[in-house]
């Protein structure tokens, strides 16, 4: 019977210290949640990415270029054969 009661006394304190947990990690949430979360940094950067000279239109657009080169020349190479 003691080795029951130690076992009991073990668990009884694991979901104490979980329920605790739960219900600090749920206040933080809420307060968390309620806060103002200002965006207008992120927006602007957005923005500055914008347009022809952008650097994920320059990115794309040299992926794009290798892409039709090498299908160019394997279309003038199967020419050739």
């Amino acid at each position: 019977m003691q080795l029951k009661e130690r076992v009991s006394g073990v668990v009884g304190s694991a979901k104490a210290k979980a329920v605790a947990v739960a219900v600090i990690a749920l206040a933080a949430a809420s307060s968390a949640s309620a806060a103002v979360v200002d965006v207008s940094d992120v927006v602007t950067e957005i923005k500055a990415y914008t347009g022809a000279t952008s650097p994920i239109v320059l990115i794309g657009g040299a992926i794009l270029l290798v892409i039709i080169a090498v299908a160019a020349f394997r279309w003038i190479r199967s020419a050739m054969r």
